[in-house]
């Protein structure tokens, strides 16, 4: 979307010289994390680990609301 040639902010700074173009914060964070997984072994292992942690909670036979009963020792871990 920010392409200078064709991206919606190229074109509009075509019609509007004075356009001054910035990222949003999250999107700006969102490039940088996802370049450095790109490039860095531990952060690309990082990812995975997180990765398969929520694919493994998303097909758990538990509801995730089973997690608040956990500190009064329902489930007998104190």
């Amino acid at each position: 979307m920010l392409s200078k040639k064709n991206g919606v902010s190229g074109k509009l700074s075509r019609e509007h010289p004075g356009l001054i173009n910035i990222h949003c914060i999250a999107h700006r964070l969102n490039l940088g994390v996802s370049s450095g997984w790109k490039s860095d072994i531990h952060l690309r292992t990082l990812n995975k680990m997180i990765y398969s942690l929520c694919k493994l909670f998303k097909q758990a036979p538990f509801e995730t609301s089973d997690f608040e009963r956990i500190p009064n020792g329902e489930y007998g871990l104190y």
